[in-house]
């Protein structure tokens, strides 16, 4: 399913990958990370997920926020859904929020802010 999302146009997209908080596999690695930067997402997106593949993703011109780097992958069964409402740390996620982050914290707006 992520492949399938990553492979649309991503400008000025934000994907948020809920892993329920596990930290047993990792949801994102760098091939699909690469895929995002691809298709548009870059510095105007941010990848987020609960934990990563590899911890070199850093080198990537993407954002990216997660809990734990681990090396166990996912097992790639394509379950999910998309355009749902996700919460994070009691903070609800809706289709069509605007997020700004940084590596010290996150803004979650319902509309476009004038920030430079």
């Amino acid at each position: 399913m992520l492949y399938d999302l990553l492979e649309q146009n991503g400008r000025g997209r934000v994907l948020l990958v809920d892993g329920g908080g596990s930290v047993r596999r990792a949801l994102v690695d760098a091939e699909l990370a690469r895929l995002a930067t691809q298709n548009g997402m870059g510095r105007a997106g941010y990848l987020w997920a609960r934990c990563v593949r590899v911890d070199d993703l850093e080198e990537l011109d993407i954002g990216i926020q997660a809990i734990a780097a681990i090396p166990v992958g996912a097992a790639g069964e394509g379950i999910g859904e998309s355009d749902v409402r996700v919460n994070f740390g009691g903070v609800t996620f809706f289709s069509g929020d605007h997020l700004y982050a940084d590596n010290t914290g996150i803004i979650l707006s319902e509309d476009p802010l004038d920030i430079e």
